[in-house]
């Protein structure tokens, strides 16, 4: 069989092509009548039974363990763990996570639940750190993306393996190189979004110093700013509803429509043209966003019309500042109305500190979405070496 389109030198034993079923074993959970419940769980005890929160993308998770009884272990026919055995998630909003067991976990009995799967090698010839590999970028992506167009609950089967065909290298070596690689973009990806996580962190706290007034800034001369002002939002700012975009929207407009997840659309008929802060009037209210061109808003989504003595970016980071879930107005969906945000009172600074805090944290965000674009460039350097390295 052809080598792959990106490949190492120096192995010339070829790749071969074959069934999943051929090579390894598949397993579903255990679902008879003994299936634990949640008064067989344990924090400590004679087995782990894995759930798919226990996985995550890049290995295990072991902050919140169950465990089950010898007895009740002893009662179910399979989904027990085998050294190097892999483990998918096989269904929900959690498919797609995988792992291999290599006794570093913290029980040397294991078993995983109904929603995850055990692909077991049948022989040698096949690394298990290449077909995690192959199987967590190659294989179970096309899985994940049929289930995200179709109407199903996202799944896959066993069933569904036994007819799959995957191609590997001939020679061990290969594969292993093809795995450390592979390893290494994981862990530089792992790094990034840890250094992301620290900066946004490290914000999160200078957030609180600052409008806490922990930390204050000084004018250009070195001095006190004067103190700051109690107000009510509704002095500095008045809240505004979105409408329904269905007139306005077109494919090719220049202008975003925003909704609480971010931009939905497009138009040429901005709702408003001035800086502006927005907040989640229904469904995600604790993710403000900050707008400062041309934009239009759906109705779920508030804009603000902020008065011209005040920053709207210093605005948008007061607003991070509020814990917007405690002015949660609904038992279901969370909501906000306009009359409660502009009735919560908080401390306003002088237009000049203002301007330092905004500038201040403009260059902290700035900083932050560099990381960002790092870690998208990563990502995107990972999937061209699986689209010309896996075949």
């Amino acid at each position: 069989m052809t080598r792959p389109v990106l490949g190492f030198k120096g192995f010339k034993n070829g790749w071969r092509k074959d069934i999943l079923i051929n090579r390894f074993k598949l397993i579903d959970g255990d679902r008879g009548s003994n299936y634990p419940n949640e008064n067989d769980f344990q924090k400590e005890g004679y087995c782990l039974f894995l759930n798919a929160h226990n996985l995550t993308e890049t290995g295990f998770d072991f902050s919140n363990m169950n465990f089950i009884s010898e007895e009740k272990h002893n009662s179910l026919r399979k989904g027990q763990l085998e050294f190097e055995d892999i483990i998918i998630t096989s269904r929900g909003s959690k498919l797609g996570k995988v792992a291999i067991y290599n006794k570093t976990l913290p029980s040397n009995v294991i078993r995983i639940n109904s929603a995850m799967l055990i692909i077991r090698k049948k022989t040698d010839a096949i690394m298990v750190d290449f077909m995690e590999k192959l199987i967590r970028y190659k294989i179970l992506p096309r899985f994940i993306y049929s289930s995200k167009i179709g109407s199903a609950q996202p799944h896959v089967t066993v069933r569904d393996l036994n007819k799959e065909t995957f191609s590997f290298p001939n020679d061990i070596e290969e594969q292993k190189k093809i795995a450390d690689f592979f390893s290494l973009l994981d862990r530089r990806i792992e790094k990034q979004q840890e250094k992301i996580a620290l900066l946004k962190e490290r914000k999160k706290g200078l957030l609180h110093k600052i409008f806490s007034q922990e930390l204050r800034f000084k004018d250009d001369n070195g001095k006190d700013f004067p103190k700051w002002k109690q107000v009510k939002i509704g002095s500095i700012l008045k809240v505004r509803h979105g409408k329904d975009q269905k007139q306005v929207q077109i494919d090719e407009g220049k202008y975003p429509i925003l909704g609480t997840g971010g931009v939905i659309g497009y138009t040429n008929t901005p709702l408003y043209t001035s800086p502006s802060v927005l907040i989640g009037r229904k469904g995600t209210i604790n993710k403000p966003q900050f707008r400062e061109q041309p934009f239009w808003t759906v109705d779920t989504l508030f804009y603000t019309e902020i008065l011209l003595e005040h920053r709207p970016k210093f605005v948008y980071y007061l607003f991070q500042t509020i814990n917007w879930l405690k002015y949660n107005e609904a038992s279901g969906v969370p909501s906000l109305s306009a009359s409660t945000i502009e009735s919560i009172t908080c401390l306003i600074p002088s237009v000049k500190e203002q301007n330092k805090i905004a500038d201040f944290f403009s260059l902290f965000d700035n900083k932050i979405q560099i990381e960002n674009q790092k870690l998208v460039n990563l990502h995107e350097q990972k999937k061209g070496f699986m689209q010309k390295m896996f075949i």
